[in-house]
């Protein structure tokens, strides 16, 4: 299953290069190389804590996507967000999420962003499940 199949954003808004591992309903490794011309990133370089939280949302989205329903999740809430500089032009992010609980509808997952061993941003996410059109 490609990216584009399992999230409802499209060219420029998807913000994972490429899925690296993948235990469906589980959890979901990606990574994005940040370019020096990424039109994302900031005039100094760097990509925007409200990117990085985005990063982590598309990442435990495709981690709840069931794609004999075409459903995933939508973010709603965010809480726990801790972000540090590091995301640089340059550097290529490893995007971890991990499904924590699904409660009816509803979906909670803990997520992280690495630039090698160092953690650059990590929050508790809580998305919603909604059909795709």
């Amino acid at each position: 299953m490609s990216l584009p199949d399992a999230l409802p954003q499209r060219f420029p808004f998807v913000l994972l290069d490429r899925i690296v591992e993948v235990q469906p309903g589980v959890a979901v490794t990606a990574e994005r190389t940040l370019t020096h011309d990424d039109p994302l990133l900031d005039p100094q370089g760097a990509l925007l804590p409200v990117l990085l939280v985005e990063a982590m949302a598309q990442c435990a989205g495709y981690a709840a996507f069931d794609p004999s329903r075409r459903i995933g999740g939508m973010l709603v809430r965010i809480s726990r967000f801790r972000c540090r500089r590091g995301a640089d032009a340059g550097c290529v992010l490893r995007v971890n999420a991990r499904i924590v609980r699904v409660f009816g509808q509803t979906v909670k997952a803990r997520a992280a962003v690495r630039v090698g061993r160092r953690v650059v941003a990590a929050a508790e996410l809580t998305l919603q499940l909604s059909e795709y059109k």
